[in-house]
């Protein structure tokens, strides 16, 4: 929603203005801005960001691994991305190892 300012068929309704009009298109961000906004960000509101929101030596590595790479495909593909794997505290919690 962030970049497309859509919802993708998968989450919405296809052939609907929520698919298919963009919502305030002048908001829109890049991938690479969402990212951010969703990791460091994130970590930055929650007073966390010494420890949480980026992959660092010594930071929380709770992360989710997906089955497309959302920086090199059509960004109005993301919302058919799937999450392959996820890992918290070090721990396998969705997916096969």
């Amino acid at each position: 929603m962030a970049v497309n300012r859509t919802l993708s068929e998968r989450l919405g309704r296809p052939g609907t203005d929520e698919c298919d009009k963009p919502f305030r298109m002048s908001e829109a961000i890049t991938v690479g801005a969402a990212v951010d906004a969703f990791t460091r960000g994130v970590a930055y509101v929650n007073h966390e960001e010494g420890r949480l929101g980026s992959l660092v030596v010594g930071s929380s590595a709770d992360l989710a691994v997906l089955d497309q790479d959302i920086f090199e495909i059509d960004s109005r593909s993301i919302g058919e991305t799937s999450v392959a794997l996820t890992i918290a505290a070090g721990r396998v919690v969705h997916g096969d190892e």
